[in-house]
């Protein structure tokens, strides 16, 4: 299954244009934050990050690779990395499975490895790969036939540094030390909260030291004051990955929930193991659907809980906990497995796009220091690092520099700091590239500002402007 799920991953990757296309908006702001941090500029402090500072931290050691092959090369190892941790990932689904049955193990790694919402995220640098580490690493040590105060101890430290990547792994870990404290006692419970509020902490603390107001700015008010539309069902239909086989959110959707809600209440019934797996399930998609918006890598969140109900209600069909392996009933499910995803793979797009990083970064070459409207823009061209050596202005989140606004709207046309913002950061550039230009959420005004400018390149995704005359 680790194999698999790899393979998955890297012909996803190759199908939006190779390791160094542009796979997601959000990439080039985590790994841009970890860039800086390899180089000694640091978040909140130096420039904006909405999140807490795992990613910024686990990713450093890619980015330190930087300095030895380019940007561009230390971001394909990354890509890699993040591949590898996808099937890690399986396999630990894998793991946490087993322990009811072997059915319930190949199913539910199966399904993880084909989900495309976990596929989708798991390829590059985002936060909900190493928020699902951090929930099979705690069942993991939570789960074991004999619970030990090492395994807690040592799988606490490491869901706790994971859990620094996104506040949303919170949850999750608050379920599963829960279950811990029902089924162990308050001695083992105690022992694995401290753990992960160590790991926590060694973390995010340094960060908050040195820049306490604006970490809890960024990291929490910012992110509360997010807001949009709320349409349960559509919801719903975007985290089971219909959102192109019902763009309605119609009956399909309802249909499609109601066979998940049949599957885990055989789970249920038939396999009391699995009772934590469902219930953690339910909260997570609860918490998708009570936030304050829900952008596609989100749908990611529940992927190992949802995983685990699937093999539960396999191992249910075979026959309960321990039962073997049966040909029909495995069957059929695995079948049922691979065609829906297949259907959702194929109603998909690359999510991604290809970049055209020789042209491009021949163009800016000669720039002492080069503004984008993403990060990923400059990694690719290898102008990330040699900008800050220039001591360039650092902006890594570019479109989330409207959450440094203050009282002022969140739709970046209606906002009028934002486009001053935006355009004193991009005007600061020799050279600048635009590659997300619709959603930067610029005026007529501010988008003719920066087309004063003379085009040294351009094409359907990037175009790039030089210094005025």
């Amino acid at each position: 299954m680790f194999v698999l799920a790899v393979v998955c991953r890297i012909v996803s990757i190759l199908q939006a244009g190779g390791f160094f296309a542009a796979l997601n908006p959000d990439e080039g702001a985590y790994y841009g934050a970890s860039m800086a941090l390899a180089e000694g500029v640091l978040p909140y402090r130096d420039f904006l990050l909405l999140h807490p500072p795992g990613i910024a931290v686990l990713l450093a050691p890619f980015a330190a690779l930087a300095s030895v092959v380019g940007d561009a090369d230390s971001m394909a190892a990354m890509r890699l990395g993040v591949v590898v941790l996808g099937g890690l990932n399986t396999v630990l689904v894998y793991r946490v499975a087993l322990r009811i049955g072997v059915p319930a193990a190949v199913c539910a790694s199966l399904f993880y490895a084909v989900w495309f919402p976990v596929v989708r995220v798991e390829r590059t640098a985002l936060l909900e790969p190493f928020v699902i580490t951090a929930i099979l690493v705690a069942f993991v040590a939570t789960s074991a036939p004999r619970v030990t105060s090492r395994c807690l101890i040592i799988g606490g430290l490491i869901a706790g540094v994971l859990a620094t990547t996104k506040l949303y792994s919170i949850v999750p870990l608050a379920i599963i030390t829960a279950a811990l404290l029902i089924t162990n006692g308050w001695r083992k419970a105690a022992t694995f909260t401290a753990a992960l509020a160590a790991g926590f902490v060694a973390v995010c603390l340094p960060f908050f030291v040195l820049a306490p107001t604006e970490m809890f700015r960024m990291v929490v008010l910012d992110q509360l004051g997010r807001g949009g539309s709320i349409d349960h069902v559509a919801r719903l239909r975007d985290i089971f990955a219909l959102t192109e086989l019902d763009p309605a959110a119609s009956l399909f959707t309802v249909c499609v929930c109601l066979i998940v809600a049949f599957m885990a209440v055989i789970a249920v019934v038939r396999i009391p193991a699995s009772r934590l797996w469902v219930v953690l399930l339910v909260v997570q998609i609860g918490v998708l659907l009570a936030g304050p918006n829900l952008f596609v890598n989100y749908t990611a969140y529940p992927a190992a809980a949802l995983a685990l109900t699937v093999g539960a209600f396999a191992q249910a069909a075979c026959g309960g906990v321990g039962a073997r392996f049966k040909t029909i009933q495995c069957t059929v499910i695995i079948a049922a497995i691979v065609l829906t995803s297949g259907a959702i793979h194929l109603s998909k797009d690359s999510s991604g796009k290809p970049f055209p990083v020789r042209p491009v970064a021949a163009t800016v070459a000669g720039a002492t220091c080069v503004t984008a409207d993403s990060a990923t823009a400059l990694i690719l061209t290898n102008t990330f690092s040699r900008n800050i050596a220039n001591g360039c202005p650092v902006v890594v989140d570019f479109t989330g520099l409207v959450y440094s606004t203050r009282d002022l709207p969140l739709n970046r046309v209606n906002n009028p700091e934002y486009q001053r913002m935006a355009l004193a950061y991009l005007n600061q550039g020799d050279a600048i590239i635009i590659m997300r230009e619709r959603q930067d959420g610029f005026t007529a005004e501010s988008l003719a500002d920066i087309q004063r400018r003379p085009v040294l390149y351009t094409n359907q995704q990037v175009t790039v402007y030089g210094a005025l005359p």
